[in-house]
């Protein structure tokens, strides 16, 4: 059996995620898809470490750096925060992304104590799109030709998911999770060392 668990990301992790942010099947999912230079990425290191609106996790199975996981514009106002994620590494284990997402959501709503999640995702991206419905997350917006792209037009779908949804997705999530061989024991989410 894997163990898996969230790991707050570090210095030591940049030319890991650097490699895993310009590998093409991350990139076409992107807002962003251009390949980003070692400067560039130091630069944002910097940026993003002094920031209290921000928070990004490396997604480990084993031990072994698998995913990324962030949490941008965290709102403390009207407590709500925009995500992002990926599995990094091919060929990682079959439901490592389904985990690796109960993870960041439990993250969000327990230590966040966030009332809202909210993820946007190219309309082309239909793995995305079905794994937010997989969570629970409810459809709010349509941007219709949000982002150019190769001289062409890309629709954006905004997606939102609430505390209250995710208490009544969590069981199903967890039931999904033991169909795929996946034992919640095996998820760490006492998230002590994840305190910021």
């Amino acid at each position: 059996m894997f163990k898996y668990s969230l790991r707050p990301l570090k210095e030591k992790d940049l030319d890991t995620v650097l490699r895993w942010r310009n590998d093409d099947r991350i990139r076409k999912s992107m807002y962003h898809d251009e390949m980003i230079n070692e400067k560039q990425h130091h630069q944002w290191f910097k940026k993003i470490n002094s920031s209290k609106t921000e928070h990004y996790f490396i997604f480990t199975i084993d031990h072994k750096d698998t995913g990324f996981v962030s949490f941008k514009d965290v709102d403390d106002k009207n407590n709500h925060c925009y995500w992002g994620f990926y599995i990094g590494e091919p060929g990682s284990p079959k439901g490592s992304g389904s985990v690796m997402g109960f993870l960041a959501l439990e993250w969000a709503f327990q230590q966040l104590e966030v009332e809202k999640v909210y993820g946007e995702v190219l309309l082309n991206n239909e793995k995305s799109l079905s794994f937010h419905q997989t969570f629970g997350f409810c459809k709010e917006g349509h941007f219709r030709n949000h982002i150019l792209r190769n001289h062409k037009y890309l629709d954006v779908i905004r997606y939102g998911l609430l505390k209250e949804e995710w208490i009544a997705e969590k069981p199903k999530v967890i039931k999904k999770l033991a169909e795929r061989g996946i034992d919640i024991n095996d998820i760490d989410t006492d998230f002590n060392d994840l305190r910021s």
